[in-house]
């Protein structure tokens, strides 16, 4: 039986995402495609273009955490600005 994610290996991730229609989507979606859990998706600052929004995602272990970050790494319009283990 996998180990499912849990907030004992939760990450905060804060991201820069272009300011367009679908892209918070391919975020959420990334990351429930890498087995990721969001715990929490904080407000928002707009600064034209694009934005800024702070996610909570629990995960597996360390490995499953240098994982759900790699993949948002790939997204196209999205940037990760920061990410920290929150345990």
């Amino acid at each position: 039986m996998s180990i499912l994610p849990n907030a004992a290996f939760s990450i905060a991730l804060d991201c820069q995402l272009d300011n367009v229609p679908g892209t918070l989507g391919r975020l959420c979606a990334a990351i429930g495609e890498a087995g990721g859990n969001i715990g929490a998706l904080d407000g928002f600052d707009v600064r034209g273009p694009v934005l800024r929004r702070s996610l909570v995602v629990h995960c597996r272990n360390e490995e499953h955490q240098n994982a759900v970050v790699a993949a948002v790494q790939k997204l196209d319009g999205i940037t990760v600005l920061d990410w920290w283990d929150r345990t």
